[in-house]
């Protein structure tokens, strides 16, 4: 019976320190902030640039108040000039000369996705607006507007458990950053 005490203990504090963790996004080259209006509430993310010889890639990541990764905003093939552009439905990987933006949701400790969402097509309200971009600091700032509907295809139980709407509009949005070296 004393044994049987002691295992019980034992599972017990083994069992109850295993809560969720949040995960370590090492490796990405976090630097100054973003903040906008997501639905009409205040949001904030850590953010990141990449560049190529004519492109940005600009990076934001929603973490909850635990920790946890809860959105994903990219915003790519963005001119590497001061200017402002419309943002349309398009991929990173496809060569259309497009400036895109699409937003990825996420549950449990940040690695299980939940959902994609697409720039509309139609909306003219999608922009982003390079107001300072410093090619010899790598700093680049400035601002964007965006409206996303989901990715049907991408509706199932994680997507409802994420709490998300089906469209979603990022408002008043500003950024600042610095542009890492892709190692």
């Amino acid at each position: 019976m004393k044994n049987t005490v002691i295992y019980i203990s034992i599972f017990t504090a083994i069992f109850l320190s295993c809560g969720k963790e949040p995960v370590a996004e090492e490796g990405l080259p976090y630097s100054g902030t973003a903040t906008a209006l997501k639905n009409g509430e205040p949001w904030e993310a850590k953010i990141y640039a990449y560049s190529s010889e004519v492109y940005l890639l600009i990076a934001m990541d929603y973490f909850n108040g635990a920790g946890f990764k809860r959105g994903h905003l990219g915003i790519f093939k963005i001119p590497k000039k001061i200017g402002k552009y419309a943002v349309k439905n398009s991929f990173s990987f496809v060569d259309d000369k497009k400036t895109g933006a699409n937003y990825f949701a996420y549950i449990d400790d940040g690695d299980l996705g939940a959902g994609t969402w697409f720039v509309e097509e139609d909306t003219i309200e999608s922009e982003v607006e390079i107001s300072y971009l410093n090619e010899l600091t790598g700093e680049v700032s400035g601002t964007f507007n965006l409206e996303f509907s989901i990715d049907s295809t991408t509706i199932d139980s994680r997507y409802y458990e994420s709490g998300e709407n089906t469209r979603i509009s990022f408002s008043d949005g500003v950024f600042y950053t610095k542009i890492a070296e892709i190692k």
